[in-house]
């Protein structure tokens, strides 16, 4: 068994790995300007009534 320190250190390292890998992906994938421009889902979602809108209203806030 491994201290507890070493355990988060090693975990840690996984996910900011993991951070900076995702964004190395999306800083050098070619994605199409049509894809990222479509907002037709979230327009289905704002126009119901319920959870699903109401997280698609605050994400996009945030």
């Amino acid at each position: 068994m491994f201290p507890l320190w070493l355990q988060a250190g090693f975990w840690g390292l996984v996910g900011g790995s993991a951070l900076l890998l995702g964004s190395a992906v999306g800083y050098y994938a070619k994605i199409p300007q049509r894809a990222m421009s479509s907002d037709k889902p979230l327009t289905r979602l704002r126009r119901s009534d319920g959870f699903w809108c109401r997280c698609a209203n605050f994400s996009t806030i945030v």
